[in-house]
């Protein structure tokens, strides 16, 4: 079963790499960026939340779930395939709207937690990645 799971999830990982690559032929275009194009590249990247999973017999256990946000505007919501778009109109710091591949969406709320940058999704608050162990600890 473990077998199967690690060979399914290895062709998602590299669709995921694909798609947040980027490329050297970009570097010879005029630089155009707004500032909503800057306060956006701030969140590409991969955002981490821990949450307590549970089963029908009571066992429970720390899940690690994750959102992948590509520069082009797709990304990937707990291995699902999306497109995102970020909103400054509601809230402090604005929203990230996920329009999920299989259809509904997920409003992430963009906060501050202990001077970190989060984005909060229902009870989960997901960190980028580089402040995720620091703040899991």
């Amino acid at each position: 079963m473990k077998k199967m799971i690690s060979a399914l999830l290895i062709p998602v990982i590299c669709l995921c790499l694909v798609a947040c690559g980027s490329l050297d032929s970009n570097a010879n275009i005029q630089d155009n960026t707004t500032t909503e194009d800057t306060a956006v590249q701030e969140y590409v990247g991969v955002w981490k939340a821990s949450t307590t999973a549970f089963n029908l017999d009571g066992d429970t256990w720390i899940e690690t779930l994750t959102i992948t946000l590509c520069e082009d505007g797709t990304g990937i919501f707990r291995e699902k395939n999306a497109t995102w778009k970020y909103d400054d109109k509601y809230g402090q710091y604005g929203t990230i709207e996920l329009t999920l591949s299989s259809g509904g969406t997920v409003s992430l709320i963009i906060d501050e937690k202990d001077g970190k940058t989060v984005l909060k999704a229902s009870a989960d608050i997901y960190y980028s990645e580089k402040d995720f162990a620091e703040a899991t600890q």
